[in-house]
């Protein structure tokens, strides 16, 4: 709306206090345009000019005095964004060979996949809206959440491209357990994929977050399409893990190493839906299998990308 909308009225002045300052307004138009036009200075003396820089470098000073340390709290936010520039600005390293792990969103990624995957992994941006968690917060600073809903209907469509007696791995959070229930209950066509197991990663390293408790564990629900999945039963996974906390919740590139090895066969392709900082890319390139996933977050990519390059297991 403009500003106006919230301009009091005014009582009606008189001709001659209105005709005193249109004259004024067309002195200082007169002034202003012969300065932009000609490129004439002030035309004050500069005994004038002296005097009033004099005045205002003494007011500058106490503001400056003032506001030093928000401006060195500015300097270092700044200095964290000019970081981020700077590491965006040097060209992307190579990917590992097999490992795809592209700038785009889940939707552009399942329609142009190579081939069906053999496991596809869920590590969505949960959204929460009630008092049961005090997590919403802290995923909503770090990236943008998406409903339960729309989780839903992306992993319900993932299942026709999945592999048949392939395998969906869920990660979510207890307060959403329910939700994610009802979310599935909910869909129309209904679910497809078939629930088979689960399990959870514990971790080390300080406390968690939470309403009831202090959350120091997530679950991951596992789903197969059809029958028949492949299982390795040479590698032996436990569904429960402990490791140290990682940044962001990054999830355990071990404990899912372990998953690829006994679900998927070497050279089979894994889909990571919501890749963060590609845990699961890191994953596949230790075992060996192709991998393709999708980060839409610029920043975020690039930090994958180098991660995958400096070769990290977090």
């Amino acid at each position: 709306m403009c500003q106006a909308a919230n301009w009091s009225k005014r009582p009606a002045r008189g001709s001659d206090e209105r005709h005193h300052e249109i004259g004024s307004m067309d002195g200082r138009q007169s002034l202003e345009q012969s300065r932009i036009i000609r490129g004439v200075g002030d035309p004050r003396s500069d005994h004038q000019k002296l005097g009033s820089r004099t005045e205002n470098a003494t007011t500058e000073n106490a503001r400056t005095d003032r506001s030093t340390d928000r401006g060195m709290r500015d300097i270092c936010r700044l200095g964290g964004v000019m970081g981020q520039l700077e590491l965006l600005s040097v060209p992307e390293p190579a990917q590992p060979e097999g490992i795809d792990l592209r700038c785009c969103g889940v939707v552009e990624l399942l329609a142009n996949l190579p081939e069906a995957p053999a496991l596809i992994v869920a590590d969505p941006p949960w959204s929460y809206t009630n008092d049961s968690s005090q997590l919403n917060g802290c995923a909503g600073s770090h990236y943008e959440t998406i409903s339960d809903g729309q989780i839903a209907r992306v992993l319900a469509d993932s299942y026709v491209q999945a592999k048949s007696g392939g395998r969906l791995a869920l990660w979510l959070t207890w307060p959403k357990l329910q939700n994610w229930i009802d979310a599935v209950g909910d869909l129309d066509p209904v679910w497809p994929w078939r629930f088979v197991s689960g399990g959870a990663w514990t971790k080390t390293g300080g406390p968690g977050i939470g309403f009831h408790w202090l959350g120091n564990s997530e679950p991951v629900i596992v789903y197969c399409k059809d029958a028949g999945s492949f299982t390795n039963s040479s590698a032996t996974t436990s569904n429960a893990h402990t490791s140290p906390r990682q940044k962001h919740s990054e999830k355990p590139v071990v404990w899912m190493a372990q998953w690829i090895e006994r679900w998927t066969e070497p050279g089979d392709l894994v889909c990571d839906l919501f890749a963060g900082m590609a845990p699961l890319a890191r994953a596949c390139a230790q075992t060996g299998r192709r991998y393709a996933g999708a980060e839409i977050d610029p920043e975020r990519y690039r930090q994958a990308v180098d991660r995958l390059a400096l070769g990290r297991a977090g």
